[in-house]
């Protein structure tokens, strides 16, 4: 059950997007400490599916609340029962329309210069993916779903109360 097999047409432009976790990087370096205790873990993996589920669902909740985002994720988990495709296109195109785009529109309010640095390294990194992936599917380890985790832990601790309650839309 440790790795997510994921294919679809849109899979290598959401890996490509995935350079919004560098967000990261401009909050206080404890923010971090989550990279620090997950990536060396010995976690068995069933233990790192189920935590990357719950952390995938609270983490997108700052976009879209906690009810959307759970209904979505179970919502991906019925479309994965029966075309795997189906459930990675509807998780891309969620992921790639809402989630990146609210990423950096609160590294925004924060920094005009890191959000537009860390936009221009996605926009370069979905071009060159465009020119030079082929690839329409992919493999997200144990190691890939504790970086998940641990930016899910870290981008939480660094939200405000009111963008964890509301999300940047609804403002």
């Amino acid at each position: 059950m440790a790795p997510l097999f994921l294919n679809g047409h849109f899979i290598k432009y959401a890996v490509a997007a995935s350079a919004h976790g560098l967000a990261d990087l401009y909050q206080p370096r404890e923010t971090l400490l989550p990279y620090t205790i997950l990536l060396p873990l010995p976690l068995p993996s069933v233990l790192t599916n189920i935590t990357f589920f719950f952390a995938s669902a609270c983490h997108f909740s700052n976009d879209v609340g906690i009810f959307a985002s759970v209904m979505g994720h179970v919502l991906i988990l019925v479309f994965g029962m029966n075309s795997i495709p189906l459930a990675t296109d509807t998780f891309c195109l969620f992921y790639l329309s809402c989630h990146v785009p609210f990423t950096l529109q609160r590294l925004w309010k924060q920094s005009k210069s890191d959000a537009i640095s860390l936009g221009s390294l996605i926009t370069v990194s979905l071009i060159a993916t465009h020119i030079f992936i082929e690839s329409r599917a992919i493999e997200v380890g144990t190691v890939a779903q504790r970086l998940v985790i641990a930016h899910a832990i870290s981008s939480h601790r660094t939200m405000s109360n009111s963008a964890r309650k509301d999300g940047p839309h609804q403002k």
